[in-house]
């Protein structure tokens, strides 16, 4: 939490998420370390550093407030440091399932830009990560009431489908299933497009586990264009309340690549709705 309107929604949000998997929240407040020079001394702003715990002492009770009328338990916690570094070790220290978090940033994909910290933490974190972005209107998240899944059929999406039933299942909402066909004369085959898309449907209503029976409604499309503009469009057009996106591979360079189908999701989607980004199996918690 840095107070901003953004992270104030990620709260809300993962406080929405704890009600309806009967978790708690524990709410984090990092200060980071200002090193000044004086006459080339590097001396640490004491009083800076007073300043912001003060605020964050006034602040964090609001928020514990704020989750009890939900009847949930939040914790809360100021610590000192690198944010990244922080973050990570409370996630471990705290055994979270979940990390969530504001980003700051406009609508757009173009202009927009993700945050260093949030995008930082959507490759370094071994846990799945909630992003929401601040929309400039000063309103909590609605009910869940419907999951957006793009569908590659890779393993990393495979595996986010899990998480994205669940949480449908927990919270009585629909799932929409999308894939997208590269439109490129070598992807897509027009005279047998219509067989083609029977096949990827089936393929999708494959993939939903046996606890579909718990969901309330499953929708699958099978579009053919440019995967990222499309995401974009259904989301813009079908308003889902969480986007669920697995992210491919390890580390700094291989998990959310940049240019990436995932990467260009996250940073023109955000705006619009909250995203759930899955890390790949093995990096994540088997909880």
């Amino acid at each position: 939490m840095d107070f901003s309107p953004a992270s104030l929604r990620a709260f809300d949000l993962a406080v929405q998420v704890a009600s309806i998997h009967g978790g708690r929240v524990h709410v984090l407040h990092v200060i980071p370390r200002i090193v000044a020079s004086l006459m080339d001394i590097p001396i640490t702003t004491s009083r800076w550093t007073a300043a912001q715990e003060g605020k964050a002492k006034r602040e964090l009770p609001k928020l514990t407030e704020r989750a009890r009328k939900h009847g949930i338990s939040a914790a809360t916690e100021i610590r000192v440091g690198d944010i990244d570094i922080q973050i990570l070790k409370a996630a471990k220290e705290t055994k979270a399932d979940l990390l969530a978090m504001g980003t700051h940033g406009r609508r757009g994909f173009e202009r927009w830009a993700l945050g260093s910290v949030a995008e930082r933490m959507l490759r370094y974190s071994p846990i799945p990560v909630l992003l929401t972005a601040y929309t400039g209107k000063e309103v909590a998240p609605g009910k869940i009431r419907k999951l957006l899944l793009p569908i590659d059929f890779s393993q990393a999406v495979t595996d986010a489908i899990g998480h994205g039933v669940d949480i449908a299942a927990k919270a009585g909402a629909s799932i929409l299933l999308l894939h997208v066909i590269q439109d490129r004369s070598a992807a897509v085959d027009w005279k047998s497009f219509p067989d083609q898309t029977s096949a990827i449907h089936k393929r999708l209503e494959e993939l939903i586990p046996v606890r579909s029976q718990l969901l309330r409604d499953i929708d699958a499309r099978v579009e053919s264009g440019e995967p990222y503009r499309v995401i974009l469009k259904t989301i813009k057009e079908s308003k889902p309340s969480l986007v669920v996106l697995g992210t491919h591979g390890h580390g700094f360079v291989h998990r959310v690549m940049v240019g990436s189908t995932a990467e260009r999701v996250i940073r023109g989607g955000a705006a619009m709705c909250p995203m759930l980004m899955i890390p790949p199996r093995g990096s994540t918690s088997s909880r």
